[in-house]
């Protein structure tokens, strides 16, 4: 697992977007006072094939778009330590969800497949 990376998905009302790492805790001014679907991915390759640890969750906005960068931080660190989803799963995906994120990392072949965007805007303080 050296080559171990995270990705993190918002699985909002608006859409799957990704949370660039850099940007985890930044404000996201369009969710404030909102609670969201998160899904933060652990993958490393191994072999031929990729290899994943998901870690469904929900995240609570505050009335500026921040949310506690430590929810991201803790839930990456548990599973790098316990390579398991030790706390409660607050919600499921889909299996139409995970093909998409799966997707996302690997590609699908399909010339005309669209990657997971990125939310925007950011503000920063």
């Amino acid at each position: 697992m050296d080559n171990a990376k995270f990705r993190y998905y918002l699985f909002a009302s608006d859409g799957v977007r990704k949370i660039p790492v850099k940007k985890v805790g930044q404000p996201l001014p369009q969710y404030a006072g909102t609670e969201q679907k998160t899904l933060i991915v652990l993958y490393w390759q191994e072999a031929s094939s990729i290899k994943t640890v998901l870690r469904p969750g929900l995240v609570a906005f505050d009335a500026k778009g921040r949310c506690d960068p430590g929810y991201f931080v803790e839930g990456a660190m548990a599973m790098i330590n316990t390579n398991s989803q030790a706390e409660a799963v607050y919600w499921q995906p889909t299996q139409t969800d995970l093909d998409r994120v799966m997707f996302d990392l690997v590609g699908s072949g399909d010339l005309h497949y669209r990657r997971i965007p990125y939310v925007m805007p950011w503000q920063s303080h």
